[in-house]
């Protein structure tokens, strides 16, 4: 029968495991054995390693809640995934969800848009991008809204007659304001038609 020698300033798990930290590494020990070391602020092996020593009956999950003051729910969800796909899950790269959408190019877009006058659902139709992705990136402060610009409204054909009926000028030499926007690609489909003269 073995006694476990246990170092000053161990963390004892139960009565047969216990962990040592030394040099920023931490020593996993069973009995008197070493069976595992990581890095103290490596917490995909700390996950690892105590899911596994629950799995294989080493230790309860309450030990291990208690020893090292984790949640309840984090120590099943580890366990879970221990069971289910083994050590190795704990060290995949997570998949990410496909390419940026909002790339360098398509935010100077979107920032243009919204700097003339445009809200987030004209912007992220006219980009053919989510609104979410809009409206994310500015509570993100990746773009952003100056609430002092007009916003800018296609106005109906009848509007624009009467309001040409009034300057004695032909179409093209007014409302400018409506007129540049689309020749530089800033106005979606739908107001860039209603701005064409009759």
């Amino acid at each position: 029968m073995q006694l476990p020698l246990i170092p000053d300033g161990s963390t004892q798990v139960n009565n047969t495991l216990f962990v040592h930290r030394d040099n920023d590494t931490c020593y996993y020990f069973f009995w008197n054995e070493p069976i595992f070391s990581h890095a103290e602020n490596d917490q995909k092996s700390f996950r690892m390693i105590t899911a596994s020593l629950v799995a294989l009956g080493t230790c309860k999950q309450v030990e291990i809640i208690e020893a090292f003051g984790v949640t309840k729910s984090s120590v099943a969800r580890s366990v879970i995934k221990y069971r289910d796909h083994g050590p190795q899950s704990f060290f995949k790269t997570r998949k990410g969800h496909g390419g940026t959408v909002l790339t360098d190019k398509v935010k100077a877009k979107a920032q243009e848009l919204l700097n003339l006058g445009f809200d987030k659902q004209e912007v992220a139709k006219s980009l053919n991008i989510k609104y979410g992705t809009v409206r994310k990136a500015i509570s993100q402060g990746r773009l952003s809204v100056n609430p002092q610009v007009v916003k800018m409204t296609a106005s109906s054909k009848s509007e624009r007659s009467e309001k040409d009926s009034f300057t004695g000028m032909g179409m093209a030499c007014t409302r400018q304001e409506e007129r540049v926007p689309p020749l530089w690609g800033f106005c979606p489909v739908e107001q860039l038609q209603s701005l064409r003269p009759a």
